[in-house]
């Protein structure tokens, strides 16, 4: 049969990412932050009512290693590279600290503005996030599919009509690509994709092995993640796909606030600080070199 619909869609997508996550797992601790110094200039555009608090809010669901995750040494700790440039900017800002709240990811978009000041959760930037929200980007991700180890059920990701494919409730993956392919099978007149999204993304991998999906399909460093705590059960299948920059989401209420973190991510990014956490949770390649802000015309 042709695969002309799906081949254009992921061929065309396909991206190179020299993505090295450690096999041997994650750091126990965060980046070591003790040397990074506040900027007076992007100090003082900080909102009044965060400079009193002293501590940056943000809004995280801690289960989308390495990324963000719970210690394992004390079953509390956040962790992950978006948890410690949080921390990161609120140094830069001249605040005391960050603190991350953990919401399911499907919920996040809703405490921005009110619980939380700003949400870093691996959120892709998308026409209808930022029709919404202001999203500053610092990263750049790709998506891939992952099976059970030897494929068992031969699944191709040119061919994932009428497969079963797990992903992360909220996600860019359930929300926009996987829609995407499944109406291109839909138009190849074959059957669409049986998409089955759960809140955590710990729930998918153990239905894949067990043979319940054909694949799941997450952000490509959490895949490689999860590959690493799934020994010898799990790999990847086809190339990274749909390179898409990720984004802080702040409420576009608070200017000031939107303003004094693309500029804090902009000192980051010039001073190598995102560059050596995420080299730190080995996915060194990640970093963008350029904190843009998207938001409805403004993009």
């Amino acid at each position: 049969m042709r695969r002309s619909v799906l081949v254009l869609l992921l061929a065309a997508s396909v991206i190179l990412v020299g993505c090295s996550p450690r096999e041997a797992g994650l750091p126990n601790a965060g980046y070591d932050l003790s040397e990074l110094q506040s900027v007076e200039s992007i100090a003082a555009m900080v909102p009044q009512d965060v400079k009193e608090r002293g501590v940056l809010r943000n809004g995280a669901a801690i289960d989308y290693p390495p990324a963000e995750f719970t210690s394992h040494i004390d079953g509390k700790t956040s962790l992950g590279y978006d948890i410690d440039i949080a921390r990161a900017l609120a140094k830069v800002m001249g605040l005391s600290g960050a603190e991350t709240t953990h919401t399911t990811f499907e919920k996040l978009l809703d405490q921005v503005g009110t619980n939380v000041d700003l949400s870093i959760s691996s959120f892709t930037i998308s026409p209808s996030r930022s029709a919404n929200y202001a999203m500053i980007s610092y990263i750049e991700v790709g998506s891939q599919f992952a099976v059970a180890k030897g494929n068992p059920t031969k699944f191709d990701p040119f061919e994932p009509c009428g497969k079963t494919i797990g992903v992360q409730k909220g996600s860019y993956q359930e929300a926009e690509l996987l829609p995407t392919m499944s109406q291109a099978c839909e138009q190849e007149g074959k059957d669409t994709i049986v998409i089955k999204a759960h809140q955590l993304q710990t729930e998918i991998a153990p239905k894949v092995i067990a043979g319940q999906y054909d694949a799941a399909l997450a952000d490509s460093p959490v895949i490689d993640y999860t590959i690493s705590q799934f020994d010898e059960e799990l790999e990847t299948v086809g190339d990274i796909v749909a390179a898409a920059k990720q984004g802080i989401v702040i409420s576009k209420d608070n200017r000031q606030l939107i303003d004094a973190t693309a500029l804090a991510m902009q000192e980051l990014m010039d001073n190598g600080t995102l560059a050596a956490i995420l080299s730190h949770y080995g996915v060194d390649s990640l970093a963008l070199k350029t904190a843009k802000i998207y938001e409805e015309g403004k993009s």
